[in-house]
């Protein structure tokens, strides 16, 4: 239970400042989107930023808001169903 709260919200800081939130916000930047990329994306900044060069609408940004929102969601309920399982104790014996 607590390694998924924690890797929930491991995601939303890592999300917070991320190019899918600098998108959403309306920067469409390749730049500076992939000077905000983390972990193993941040060694390839030259390449990231190639990658992010296209059309990305306001229509997307909506979509992607929320794909990110049904995700946060889906991993509330992933939390509250491993705290409800935590709590009921072990199963019975056989």
């Amino acid at each position: 239970m607590v390694r998924h709260q924690n890797a929930l919200r491991s995601r939303r800081a890592n999300r917070a400042d991320s190019p899918l939130e600098a998108l959403i916000g309306g920067n469409r930047d390749p730049r500076l989107l992939a000077h905000l990329a983390a972990g193993r994306a941040k060694r390839k900044t030259a390449e990231l930023g190639e990658a992010l060069r296209g059309f990305f609408t306001d229509h997307h940004a909506m979509l992607l808001r929320m794909m990110l929102d049904n995700d946060d969601r889906i991993g509330a309920q992933i939390s509250a169903l491993d705290a409800e399982i935590g709590s009921t104790g072990p199963p019975p014996p056989n």
